[in-house]
């Protein structure tokens, strides 16, 4: 599920669990806990080189995640923000 917050300059791409949080500049991987979604790991800078990842050989739960959240939801755009190929501020105010 994709959903902003303009307010606090982010979109969460979440899934069952897990999900990304997309910053202007940056990205971290995101946990439900409880009803809340909390921050965990490091925070990874944007733009993302994500040419030779798969979904079946990453060991990087940061690349996982993404490559799973875009195997459930193409359409969403997180593989086009993360790589710097949609300019976030647009994808801030779509939809």
């Amino acid at each position: 599920m994709r959903s902003v917050n303009r307010q606090k300059g982010y979109i969460a791409y979440t899934l069952n669990i897990l999900g990304i949080k997309v910053f202007s500049g940056w990205c971290q991987l995101i946990a439900r806990h409880g009803e809340d979604w909390v921050e965990i790991g490091v925070r990874r800078m944007l733009p993302l080189d994500l040419s030779e990842a798969t979904e079946s050989d990453s060991s990087d739960p940061v690349v996982l995640t993404i490559m799973q959240y875009h195997s459930a939801c193409p359409h969403d755009g997180l593989m086009d923000v993360v790589q710097g190929k949609k300019n976030f501020s647009e994808a801030l105010g779509a939809h």
